[in-house]
């Protein structure tokens, strides 16, 4: 998949400015501090199923998957 480099600034721009900048940060300077692969092609898939059921409307809130849990 090849990833437009504008693109990507753009979305780390806004979300940058959001809610989940510090999280953003810290997966930035977890994967910049890495050497060699951080993730195996299954953990891709995993991640590319993910953000496709976040597409369609698959997800749960926090306290959704907070009370799931039991905690």
């Amino acid at each position: 998949m090849q990833v437009s480099i504008d693109d990507l600034i753009d979305k780390v721009k806004v979300i940058a400015q959001g809610p989940n900048s510090n999280a953003l940060e810290k997966f930035i300077d977890y994967l910049y501090e890495q050497e060699g692969e951080v993730f195996s092609p299954e953990d891709l898939s995993d991640i590319e199923e993910g953000f496709a059921q976040i597409k369609r409307g698959e997800s749960v809130t926090l306290e959704e998957m907070e009370k799931g849990l039991g905690l």
